[in-house]
């Protein structure tokens, strides 16, 4: 089915902010940061879509994007950290991040005013 097929290219992975790794939050806050993590990633992965034009030319790449969100979801900032080698790809990835702006607020028990996180994005055929 398209679904899976969209799976497979869809390899995204959120690089957990700092402060989850180490733990620096409490009980409830880490709680709701994990679990609002694997939302946003799994948000980012329904939004993303393979460029026709990329896929006829046989372009895949992975890009590295760097990226701030506020408490309201709306993003603040897009930074690529790692291109890929084709500018359509490198476009659409960042694209792709833009267009989650607004989508994902902070739950309440976030405290925080403003979250960075980096997304490896790969298109794979």
């Amino acid at each position: 089915s398209k679904g899976e097929l969209q799976q497979e290219e869809t390899k995204i992975q959120v690089l957990e902010p700092k402060d989850i790794q180490e733990g620096q939050l409490e009980g409830v806050e880490q709680l709701a940061a994990q679990s609002y993590v694997s939302e946003l990633r799994l948000l980012i992965e329904r939004q993303k879509v393979y460029p026709v034009m990329a896929k006829k030319l046989r372009q895949q790449g992975k890009i590295l994007v760097k990226f701030k969100l506020q408490k309201d979801g709306t993003v603040l900032a897009t930074n690529l950290l790692q291109m890929s080698q084709y500018k359509i790809l490198n476009e659409a990835a960042e694209q792709l991040v833009r267009q989650i702006s607004g989508l994902k607020p902070f739950p309440t028990e976030i405290k925080k005013m403003a979250w960075e996180f980096i997304v490896p994005i790969e298109y794979q055929m």
